[in-house]
């Protein structure tokens, strides 16, 4: 069974008969992961009147993900036709005609971009092109050395002590003398901290 035959069937599942359930059988054997092959064979069933289809049915809701689009197909008259909407929404390719096979020509302007990506990507061999651009592993490493760099507009009491205990005195005393300034309240605090790293660098 073709790809234009099973879109027949499908929209129209009351033409099912005794020859398309060889078909179909066919098809789930060769294909147990396709769950609309197993609707339309189970509604085949349905169809012919088998006697084996009642024993099936819990074995084909097992494997159908969408249970409404089910019942619907199976309560479908006999003679009657799916609606539009059940198998389209049902099959979810919206570029793709059952009937015609793939059509270029109905698919807007978004869709042909999208392909016209894949294209290119499936025609490069499905390879991402690497980046050979030195200039932007400069900037990284820019951004790190920028990282580690002291700023002296921020200043703490904690970074001073540390570059006290590093023996950093010069840079400590700047430290505590912005601190002074940063903070008036406290400046009788940091004149103590400042005498005291004055000492150390007069030793």
């Amino acid at each position: 069974m073709n790809s234009t035959e099973f879109g027949r069937c499908l929209k129209n599942p009351g033409t099912l008969s005794q020859h398309t359930l060889t078909e179909l059988e066919n098809l789930v054997k060769d294909y147990p992961a396709f769950d609309t092959g197993w609707a339309l064979w189970y509604r085949n069933l349905k169809n012919i009147s088998s006697q084996d289809a009642d024993q099936y049915l819990q074995e084909v809701a097992i494997r159908i993900h969408d249970r409404k689009w089910l019942k619907k197909l199976l309560e479908t008259p006999a003679a009657g036709e799916l609606p539009d909407m059940a198998a389209s929404e049902y099959m979810r390719i919206a570029d793709y005609s059952l009937e015609s096979g793939y059509d270029s020509t109905e698919k807007p302007d978004s869709q042909k971009n999208k392909m016209s990506l894949i294209d290119n990507f499936l025609a490069g061999g499905g390879d991402f092109p690497r980046k050979t651009d030195s200039g932007e592993a400069t900037q990284a490493a820019d951004i790190s050395e920028k990282a580690v760099m002291e700023n002296d507009e921020i200043v703490t009491e904690t970074f001073a002590n540390i570059l006290l205990v590093q023996g950093k005195h010069e840079k400590a005393l700047k430290a505590f003398e912005k601190l002074s300034l940063k903070y008036p309240e406290k400046s009788i605090y940091f004149a103590a901290r400042i005498e005291e790293v004055n000492s150390i660098l007069k030793r």
